[in-house]
């Protein structure tokens, strides 16, 4: 399989209070495949009945988080905070900005 230009897929599961054990196993499944595809799965802002079913298939182990109070917002401004820290590691900068864009200054 190819690699995707598509990095994060959010699943906000803010108006589903609750998910059946189908629903479970599906997020789980596209979960996998999605990590075959070099993207990772985020879920945020699930209802606590939502959140027992999908933990007792063991999804928050595999993919983290996703308690009711992380949002969206959470989870890009994590993974954007993690993008910009793999751009520091690779190109030797302290803030995380590629270097063209500090030599344009």
């Amino acid at each position: 399989s190819s690699t995707s230009p598509i990095e994060l897929v959010i699943c906000d599961l803010s108006s589903s209070p609750a998910v059946d054990i189908a629903g479970a196993r599906m997020l789980t499944a596209l979960h996998a495949d999605l990590v075959k595809s070099g993207m990772r799965l985020r879920i945020v802002a699930a209802h606590a009945d939502a959140r027992d079913i999908l933990r007792a298939e063991g999804l928050e182990q595999q993919i983290g988080d996703f308690g009711r109070r992380v949002s969206v917002d959470d989870v890009v401004e994590a993974f954007l905070h993690e993008a910009d820290t793999k751009v520091a590691t690779s190109d030797g900068t302290a803030t995380g900005t590629p270097a063209s864009a500090g030599e344009q200054a």
